[in-house]
């Protein structure tokens, strides 16, 4: 028998106001290594390594289940992460907080999907992992074909009948996008422009009004970094092709939102879910 709707008090309840606490601390702080950088792409460049480099801190290991436990170490280590990136991007800092955590709730999962494809690439071009193995940060990662999920926590229905709203491990990463990158083999300096043109479009776009003008603000700033690199440091002032293969990348990461945000949308609609989150808004479009 299918399980009824779920009625509001049987319904599991994850707070993570804790995180956002978390946040706000490190942003009051500010950057943990603080210098100076030529422009802004480059100063984003030294603190995604920066950022990267602190896994190293925790113990090597290979994923082989998620379940809650899992599933919010992730989103702790992947939100903390683009906190502490977007704290070596001064115009980012002198935004009001509240508007830094709105931008932040809305593009920490979309960050972290290219930071994970990005990471995945360069180790697979380093012959680091294996073309089924998918890094999560600089220091862990998951076999496809090696992985188990459980979704008991967040459903009551078997996984076998949500086939169409849970994605098996080996759908969560398109090799087609890992493949465009390695092919690519963006410099720090493009992926980082990257990393800023996918989260703030995307945030630009959910959210409109003042913070549309904020992100296409950071988006002009940081363009004219991209060119002052490009024509001064590579020397090179014919580089439309290179950054249109960069925005094919990030569209074909935006593609596969929207299709995730369908799939999320019918699961709501048909109460799929057996727990609710106390900032539901960071998880729209996950």
């Amino acid at each position: 028998m299918d399980p009824k709707p779920l009625l509001p008090n049987e319904k599991s309840f994850i707070n993570i106001q804790y995180l956002i606490d978390e946040a706000i601390k490190i942003m009051d702080l500010g950057s943990e290594k603080p210098f100076s950088a030529e422009n802004r792409l480059k100063k984003l460049a030294i603190g995604l390594r920066i950022v990267r480099d602190g896994a190293k801190n925790r113990e090597v290991g290979k994923l082989t289940k998620i379940g809650k436990a899992e599933a919010i170490g992730i989103w702790e280590r992947d939100f903390l992460a683009v906190v502490k990136w977007l704290s070596y991007f001064s115009e980012f800092e002198q935004l009001p907080r509240s508007m830094k955590i709105t931008l932040l709730k809305s593009i920490w999962h979309v960050w972290t999907r290219l930071e994970k494809l990005a990471l995945t690439a360069e180790s697979r071009k380093k012959e680091k992992c294996r073309r089924n193995e998918i890094m999560l940060d600089k220091n862990s990662f998951y076999d496809q074909k090696d992985f188990e999920v459980d979704i008991s926590w967040c459903t009551k229905y078997p996984k076998e009948k949500l086939k169409f709203f849970f994605d098996e491990p080996h759908h969560w990463m398109d090799f087609s996008i890992i493949d465009s990158i390695i092919a690519l083999d963006p410099t720090d300096i493009e992926l980082v422009y990257m990393m800023c043109q996918l989260c703030f479009q995307y945030a630009g776009k959910r959210h409109q009004g003042e913070i549309l003008e904020t992100c296409e603000n950071f988006l002009d700033l940081l363009g004219n970094d991209l060119h002052d690199y490009y024509t001064n440091y590579v020397k090179c002032s014919r580089y439309l092709g290179r950054l249109s293969q960069m925005i094919k990348i990030n569209n074909m990461i935006q593609e596969d939102i929207r299709g995730r945000r369908v799939k999320r949308e019918l699961a709501e609609t048909f109460q799929i879910f057996c727990t609710e989150i106390s900032h539901p808004e960071m998880f729209v479009d996950t």
